[in-house]
């Protein structure tokens, strides 16, 4: 691999270990609190209270003002505990998201010290992060970004041309689907349903995206086994031939620094 050697290689053994711990505990948030105590049952409860009450009265014969002492406190208990629900599911998810960027950084970094070319590679590693945060055009870069990092770092790429040659691979394909699909299909919801069925839609919108949530999280966890150990073996490699192409004192030396 030409050129190889010029770059600094940042092992990413560490932070796959720590996004896989952290992926698989969010996929354990996400089963409790979006799919069995999901927010999409609070939002169908919100919704059904003014039927339910209604009902109430007329059966009761009752008034409005005779239900308000136990409804505020019930409706309160209500959203504070959906409240902290989605406290405790943002604040991890943004901790998983800063990890996995610093995690993808570092992954599309390695390329050039495993021998793709910068004129080769799409985008900059700095590029790729900040196109992460564009709006439709994030979708693309993440498929795009996240194959070159497969294909580089997969074992059959033995040479700076060679990745070109590797089939793309089905998980990653699939991982992009449930990662980068439904949460942009979400945000469209509100303005190709009729307004009629939106309640309905959103709520079974909210379901699909909490399970393809969780299989992207656990393709994601694959990937980042497969990734960083074919980085760290491939690095070996080079390392090895490269210093056999050179004096001891600049083996050692370049051991050092990288």
């Amino acid at each position: 691999m030409a050129n190889s050697s010029l770059h600094r290689f940042s092992s990413i053994r560490l932070l796959s270990k720590i996004l896989t711990i952290l992926l698989i505990f969010e996929i354990g948030t996400t089963i409790y609190f979006e799919i069995i105590n999901s927010e999409w049952s609070f939002v169908l409860t919100i919704r059904q209270l003014p039927n339910y009450f209604a009902t109430l009265l007329v059966e009761n014969n009752l008034d409005y003002f005779d239900l308000l002492p136990g409804f505020a406190p019930a409706l309160g208990t209500i959203v504070n505990n959906f409240n902290m629900q989605m406290g405790f599911s943002l604040g991890l998810g943004v901790i998983v998201t800063l990890v996995f960027l610093l995690w993808f950084y570092k992954a599309y970094r390695n390329l050039l010290s495993l021998g793709a070319r910068a004129e080769e590679l799409r985008y900059s590693p700095i590029t790729v992060i900040i196109l992460w945060f564009i709006p439709i055009l994030k979708i693309w870069v993440q498929y795009v970004a996240m194959m070159e990092i497969w294909k580089v770092s997969h074992p059959d790429s033995d040479d700076s041309n060679s990745w070109r040659k590797i089939p793309r691979s089905k998980l990653v394909v699939l991982w992009w689907i449930t990662f980068s699909i439904p949460s942009g299909v979400l945000s469209w919801i509100p303005y190709v349903i009729n307004a009629q069925y939106l309640p309905f839609a959103e709520d079974i919108a909210l379901v699909i995206h909490a399970i393809s949530s969780v299989v992207s999280s656990i393709l994601l966890i694959f990937i980042l086994r497969k990734i960083s150990t074919w980085q760290e073996v491939m690095h070996q490699s080079i390392l090895f031939v490269f210093c056999q192409r050179i004096t001891l004192n600049k083996c050692l030396f370049y051991l050092y620094n990288h």
